[in-house]
């Protein structure tokens, strides 16, 4: 068996909360999703639509529960608009990578 020191498991806000159809767990605060994450034991979470946007304000409510950001899923038509397309793009790839880069996720 592996240690907690040799293996972190991360998990995606999606299992809470949808960020395409925000209907679908909508009624789940932030606080909640984060909560349950180190409840049940992981590490770390991807950014998710209802995570803040500020990254001290983030960095604070993950760091109570011992959270880290893991990852940060964008979505892009690279055969449609591509490079042009504002929140379709890899402008908003770049964004949040950005936002990691702020957060400490990049390193």
């Amino acid at each position: 068996m592996f240690s907690k020191d040799q293996i972190k498991l991360a998990i995606a806000p999606i299992a809470w909360t949808n960020d395409d159809l925000p209907e679908l767990g909508g009624h789940i605060p932030f606080e909640q999703c984060i909560d349950e994450m180190a409840e049940a034991g992981f590490s770390g979470s991807e950014i998710g639509n209802k995570y803040p946007q500020d990254p001290a304000v983030l960095k604070a409510a993950l760091g109570k529960r011992g959270l880290q950001i893991s990852s940060a899923w964008f979505s892009s038509f690279f055969s449609e608009e591509g490079l042009s397309s504002g929140s379709c793009g890899l402008k908003n790839g770049f964004g949040k990578k950005r936002f990691a880069d702020l957060i400490g996720l990049v390193q």
